[in-house]
C-alpha cells in the first residue's frame, strides 16, 4: 500500500498538473482545520514542483469571538513559517445574514466565495479549497433528503468552471489527519463543527458512521459512483440531441455480460472508443473486436494487435490501437473539466516544428533513439526501457511523437530535448500531451512481472 503521503500527493496532482498551463498560481483557503492545513502542506510541494506561485487566504467570519481570532493568528504563523504570502479577509456574516435574509452557513459561504472572487480577479489564480470524500458523501446525502437529479447526485466536482479547484476530493478525512500526525503538524478545530445544530453535522456525526458500520467501503464507493455519474452528466450535456453516449455503454455492459466478461469502467470505456474494423484488448487473450456496426469477443495472441501504426499528428483525441486515447491540446487550453472526466494523465509539453517537418503519433520501432532533456547524444529506447525495468508486454504498445528527424516524446522516456519547451534553440508550436490511463489488466500484468 502507497504511503499516505505519497498517495495524497499523487491524488492532488491529478487535479493540479492539469491546470498548470491555464493560470499563473494557486491561492489555498486556509481555515486552520485539519483540512485546509494539509492542502497548504501538500500544495507548498506541487507548487514548487510544477513551477506555479503558491499564496493562502484566510477568511475570518467574526462568529466564534476569541476562538475565531485564535484560527486567524495560527494561520498567520503557519504561513510565516512557511514562507507562503497570506491575505486575510473578515467579514461580518451575522450582519450580511440579516440584510439578505438567509441562514447563517449560507451568508457565511457567499461572504467567503465572494473574498475568494475578489482575489482571483486580480491575480489570475486558482482558488483550491480542503474539500475531501467525506465532505463529497455528505453533500450527496443532503442532495437526497432534499431531492435531486443527476447533477446533484454528482455532488461536489474537482474543478468548477469560476477556478475553484478541490485537489483533495478524492481523499478522506481519516487520511488526512494520518497524513498531518505523521508531519507532526497541528490544526485547529472550530468548536461549532462538534454540535448537531445544522443539517451537515448531523448527517457527519450521526449517518455517515452507521453507514460505514454497514459497509466500511462506503466512501470509496461513493467515489466511484461520483466518477461513473459525472461522465454520464458530461456525456448527457454534452452529446447531440440524437447521440446518447451513456445508453451506448449501457448496451456494451449488457453484451459483456451476456459473454461472461467482467464489467469495468475502463474495459467499457475501451470497447466504447473502438471504431469500425478495431480490436481492444480485454484481459489476458481476450479481445473486443468491432465489425460491421457490432461487437464480437475473441481469443487472440497477445500481441496480435500491437501493429506497427502511424497517424498525422494533431490537435485533439486520437485512438490507439490497444484503445487507449493519445490527446493532444495547445499549450493555453482550458478544457479542464473534460480531461478529468476522461481521467486522463498529463504527460509533458512539447515544442512541435514548422510544416517543413512531418510530424506523427506512431508505435515504438526496433532501432529508436531519443535524446533525453540535458543530453546530447541519441539513446536507443530498447536501452532506456531495459533500464527501467518496463515489461514487454507494455513496450509493444509505447506510443510515439517524431517528426523526420527526431522522436520529440516517448511514453515511458518523456519529452526529447529536440522538443523541450525550456530549450530556447527549438522553434514551434507548443502542445500537452494527455492520454488516457494504462488498462488495469495491463498494469497488473506489470505489477506480476516485476
Amino acid at each position: 500500500m502507497k504511503d499516505i503521503r505519497e498517495k495524497i500527493l499523487s491524488d492532488a496532482e491529478k487535479t493540479v498538473r492539469l491546470l498548470v498551463p491555464n493560470r499563473i498560481g494557486i491561492i489555498s483557503a486556509l481555515s486552520g482545520g485539519a483540512d485546509s492545513v494539509c492542502l497548504l502542506l501538500v500544495l507548498k510541494e506541487l507548487c514548487h514542483r510544477h513551477g506555479l506561485a503558491l499564496s493562502a487566504v484566510h477568511v475570518n467570519h467574526n462568529l466564534r469571538g476569541e476562538e475565531s481570532m485564535r484560527d486567524q493568528r495560527f494561520c498567520e504563523n503557519l504561513c510565516d513559517r512557511l514562507g507562503i504570502p497570506l491575505c486575510v479577509k473578515s467579514v461580518d456574516v451575522r450582519g450580511y445574514m440579516a440584510q439578505k435574509g438567509m441562514s447563517l452557513e449560507t451568508a457565511a459561504r457567499e461572504l467567503r466565495y465572494k473574498a475568494f472572487s475578489e482575489l482571483q480577479k486580480r491575480n489570475r489564480e486558482f482558488i483550491a479549497t480542503a474539500h475531501n470524500l467525506d465532505d463529497n458523501a455528505e453533500t450527496i446525502l443532503l442532495n437526497l433528503t432534499r431531492g435531486t437529479g443527476l447533477r446533484g447526485l454528482c455532488g461536489i466536482q474537482p474543478v468548477r468552471e469560476d477556478g475553484v479547484i478541490r485537489p483533495l476530493l478524492y481523499t478522506t478525512r481519516a487520511e488526512i489527519e494520518d497524513f498531518l500526525s505523521q508531519q507532526h503538524q497541528d490544526y485547529v478545530t472550530d468548536s461549532t463543527n462538534l454540535e448537531d445544530d445544522c443539517s451537515r453535522n448531523k448527517i457527519r456525526h450521526n449517518v455517515i458512521p452507521v453507514l460505514k458500520e454497514i459497509n466500511p467501503g462506503f466512501l470509496e464507493n461513493i467515489k466511484r459512483t461520483v466518477i461513473t455519474l459525472s461522465e454520464d452528466e458530461y456525456c448527457l450535456e454534452n452529446s447531440d440531441q440524437d447521440d446518447f453516449p451513456a445508453e451506448k455503454k449501457r448496451i456494451i455492459a449488457d453484451i459483456m455480460r451476456k459473454n461472461d466478461i467482467g464489467i469495468t469502467r475502463d474495459r467499457l470505456d475501451r470497447i466504447y472508443g473502438l471504431e469500425d474494423g478495431g480490436a481492444a484488448h480485454i484481459s489476458r487473450d481476450i479481445y473486443a473486436v468491432a465489425s460491421n456496426g457490432s461487437i464480437t469477443f475473441e481469443k487472440r495472441t497477445r500481441y496480435e494487435n500491437a501493429a506497427d501504426y502511424s497517424v498525422p499528428f494533431a490537435e485533439g483525441d486520437t485512438i490507439l490501437p490497444d484503445g487507449r486515447h493519445i490527446i493532444i491540446k495547445q499549450a493555453d487550453s482550458e478544457d479542464v473539466n473534460n480531461l478529468l472526466t476522461n481521467k486522463s494523465d498529463y504527460c509533458g509539453r512539447i515544442k512541435v516544428g514548422g510544416s517543413e517537418n512531418r510530424t506523427v503519433i506512431r508505435t515504438r520501432r526496433e532501432n529508436d533513439r531519443i535524446v533525453l532533456q540535458g543530453e546530447k547524444i541519441h539513446r536507443r529506447i530498447r536501452k532506456l526501457h531495459n533500464a527501467k525495468k518496463i515489461p514487454p508486454h507494455l513496450r509493444e504498445t509505447a506510443a510515439v511523437i517524431a517528426d523526420d528527424e527526431n522522436i520529440l516524446w516517448e511514453e515511458y522516456c518523456g519529452v526529447s530535448e529536440c522538443a523541450y519547451t525550456g530549450n530556447t534553440a527549438v522553434d514551434g508550436k507548443v502542445y500537452d500531451i494527455f492520454m488516457t490511463k494504462r488498462p488495469a489488466d495491463d498494469l497488473s500484468d506489470r505489477q506480476s512481472n516485476e
